[in-house]
């Protein structure tokens, strides 16, 4: 049980970054929306919360999606860069460099 429940929170944190990034947006314009379509005294604020946790289940699935197609493919490249300039690194005797320096 609390190994589930560890687990569940571990995948909230990897994808946190990307909920933290879309939930303000989204309460905005939801925020806009209703001021919009009805006027500030029939919108209670319970209301206009409830509707903004209506979302979050949306944010969640974004945030998901970038991290799949838009975080894991960047970390990739940069692990992938990092690994050539250490090659490099290790291809060029240290004489080389003080020559090219000089």
């Amino acid at each position: 049980m609390i190994r589930a429940c560890w687990l569940q929170l571990s995948s909230l944190g990897v994808v946190s970054y990307g909920f933290y990034l879309f939930h303000q947006p989204v309460i905005e314009l939801t925020n806009v929306a209703s001021r919009n379509l009805f006027s500030e005294t029939l919108v209670h604020p319970l209301i206009k919360y409830a509707l903004c946790l209506g979302w979050y289940p949306l944010i969640l699935v974004l945030s998901l999606a970038t991290f799949r197609w838009v975080e894991q493919p960047s970390i990739a490249l940069g692990k992938a860069v990092w690994e050539r300039i250490n090659k490099a690194k290790k291809a060029i005797p240290a004489a080389a460099i003080s020559t090219v320096i000089r």
